[in-house]
């Protein structure tokens, strides 16, 4: 759209139909309103990179290795074969396959 406004501008001064004042006045609407799309997406990216450190920095119980020890650990450190131990109100945070419930409901 800022090419476009730019071409505008441009032909602004080599044609009797387009008024420069017109083709600024486009261009400087078209720049502006790509300058706040810019800031609005950056926050939004902002504020999606924090929630992901939030979630990445949760903790849960995990039962680990042969012995099946219990173990409380970072959910970014989850690995294949662990089994996750839920509680009310936590959060699952990986793809699991579930083994066994007692009258859970979820959001």
């Amino acid at each position: 759209m800022l090419l476009l406004g730019g071409v505008c501008l441009a032909l602004s001064f080599f044609s009797e139909a387009v008024t420069w004042i017109d083709a600024t006045s486009i261009f400087f609407a078209v720049f502006f309103a790509g300058l706040i799309q810019t800031f609005c997406d950056w926050g939004k990216e902002k504020q999606f990179l924090m929630l992901q450190d939030e979630i990445n920095n949760d903790m849960c119980n995990v039962l680990r290795g042969h012995m099946g020890t219990s173990q409380t650990i970072l959910n970014r450190n989850i690995v294949v074969g662990d089994i996750i131990k839920l509680s009310e109100g936590d959060r699952v945070p990986a793809d699991c396959l579930l083994l066994k419930e007692m009258d859970m409901k979820v959001d």
